[in-house]
């Protein structure tokens, strides 16, 4: 997937200026997040646009925030947004999260970010592909933290992240009043390790529901059937 384009159903990706390209985090994360009920959501580092796009073709009557702090990919999401359908309903905006001040102190009913998760991992080439993949700049307690500031009382935060980063997330998220209300483990193929936990967050304390999605189950890119229901609406599998 990671090349010029990224064709949807009901839209379509330019990555060329973006570091970091749509992957199967992404996809999986903007399919599987609830949105029911949600109003008014906040994309942290939209990248291409991905995630506030598919939150937008699932909730007709969603309106979302995409920030952004790479120049680059902000005008790439910009342009993403403004030749889709749903360009009425997302607002796509540069800023650094960290100091991001919600307009007449909104509040927001749903939070999403794939976030940078290599913070223990070596450098990646380009400032873009850095700020894209390392902690640096926006680590986790920095995301419950000032989230905790614009979620609304009954928002939810959605994120994914890998799998042995959990326990540290689930401290993390405690400390600001946020407990998991979903988790979704996401193992590459059958009999393997999860590699990557989907986790919503409310702030409401009580058992998680747990799931699991296999992602291949007939090899390279044989998708298993429950991968391809939760992303039906956007992949273009070729048997479809």
């Amino acid at each position: 997937m990671a090349n010029q384009w990224f064709r949807c159903k009901q839209f379509m990706i330019r990555q060329d200026q973006c570091a970091m390209k749509v992957g199967t985090d992404g996809v999986i994360l903007g399919a599987w997040t609830a949105v029911e009920g949600a109003s008014l959501a906040l994309d942290i580092g939209t990248g291409t646009g991905l995630l506030a796009l598919m939150l937008a073709q699932r909730s007709p009557g969603l309106m979302i925030d995409a920030i952004e702090i790479d120049p680059a990919a902000r005008e790439q999401a910009a342009g993403n947004v403004k030749d889709s359908v749903f360009a009425g309903r997302i607002r796509v905006l540069q800023a650094d999260f960290r100091c991001f001040q919600p307009a007449n102190g909104t509040s927001y009913d749903l939070v999403i970010c794939n976030p940078p998760y290599f913070n223990r991992a070596f450098k990646a080439s380009g400032a873009g592909r850095t700020l894209a993949r390392h902690a640096d700049a926006l680590d986790l307690g920095g995301i419950f933290s000032r989230a905790d500031q614009m979620v609304s009382e009954k928002g939810r935060i959605s994120i994914i992240i890998p799998s042995d980063q959990v326990p540290g997330a689930l401290k993390i998220a405690g400390k600001q009043g946020f407990y998991p209300e979903r988790i979704l483990e996401v193992h590459p193929v059958p009999g393997a390790a999860p590699k990557r936990h989907c986790l919503e967050f409310t702030r409401s304390s009580s058992s998680p529901r747990v799931c699991s999605l296999v992602i291949e189950e007939h090899g390279r890119h044989g998708y298993s059937d429950a991968y391809r229901e939760l992303t039906k609406d956007f992949y273009l599998f070729k048997d479809c």
